[in-house]
């Protein structure tokens, strides 16, 4: 969470001495103001975790610019919008919270997708006499380390 507010802190402040530049460009919607928010976040969790070479090579206007254009913006939409809201830092402070809101839900789904995988079978699918594959049995979610030594047992049975 320390991270994130660095993160946002640092924006910011290369927002305001950015938008005293002039630029000009269209302000991007608050919905996926956020959603760009939230790309870049992860963009800069990716970059933190980059070789040193990879963080050195990596210009910020470049690094964010294919996100911009994913949700068809520029860079100067980008500073042209964070300039408008950050003249109502509570419109601002709703649009990075929907951003935090948007990483939270990802991480849950990702989450229950790892949950899903970690759901063994109790017992090997059949083959009937016709080549067809029976029904499967009942799946059930075993703890931890259950799993863990299942996982054990399959491969040493395979062996």
């Amino acid at each position: 969470m320390r991270t994130l507010l660095r993160h946002i802190v640092t924006v910011l402040v290369l927002a305001v001495c950015l938008c005293s530049c002039g630029r000009e460009g269209k302000v991007i919607p608050r919905n996926k103001f956020a959603s760009i928010y939230a790309e870049m976040f992860l963009a800069d969790a990716w970059l933190s975790t980059a070789s040193p070479d990879d963080r050195l090579r990596s210009d910020t206007t470049a690094f964010y610019e294919p996100i911009f254009e994913k949700y068809g913006y520029t860079v100067e939409d980008y500073w042209a919008s964070v300039s408008y809201y950050l003249q109502d830092p509570d419109r601002f402070s709703r649009i990075l919270h929907r951003s935090r809101l948007q990483l939270e839900s990802q991480i849950k789904a990702l989450q229950a997708e790892m949950e899903a995988e970690s759901v063994v079978n109790t017992d090997d699918t059949a083959i009937d006499d016709e080549g067809q594959a029976e029904k499967p049995k009942k799946r059930e979610r075993l703890p931890r380390r259950e799993r863990k030594v299942s996982e054990e047992l399959q491969v040493t049975e395979e062996d």
